[in-house]
């Protein structure tokens, strides 16, 4: 449902990532922990920089901050609901993209490539084809 998006931004990711861990890792799934890592690493900036443990303090300036943030990553929008803090999707609970993260739709089209992600708009790359063994 979240994986690195098909577009400019997703697809220069894919190549660094494949680039560095090679033909065969898997981008779609490290982008989750990419985008994790970077949106936690703006909030504690913003909110003047990590706290040590046991630094409480600080640590709920960075919680403040994660939840206020709108943040645009590999994987699209990062924007939590409050007080649920999870991450709004698009298009379930917003029709902005740019507020939601996109609910992603992703179809194995061919085994020896990427799947194909065929919603939602405006993101999908590819339309939903009936797989073969499929007989209706």
């Amino acid at each position: 449902m979240i994986a690195a998006l098909q577009d400019d931004i997703g697809q220069a990711f894919i190549k660094r990532y494949k680039d560095r861990f090679g033909a065969d890792s898997s981008p779609l799934i490290g982008a989750q922990v990419y985008d994790s890592a970077h949106y936690y690493a703006v909030a504690a900036a913003l909110a003047g920089g990590t706290g040590e443990p046991g630094n409480y303090e600080q640590n709920r300036k960075i919680s403040e901050r994660l939840r206020r943030l709108v943040y645009r990553g590999v994987m699209g929008t990062t924007h939590f609901f409050v007080p649920e803090q999870a991450a709004i999707p698009y298009p379930d609970a917003t029709n902005d993209p740019s507020l939601g993260m996109p609910h992603q739709y992703l179809q194995i089209q061919d085994y020896t490539t990427e799947p194909a992600l065929i919603a939602p708009p405006p993101y999908e790359t590819a339309k939903f084809q009936l797989p073969p063994w499929f007989k209706p």
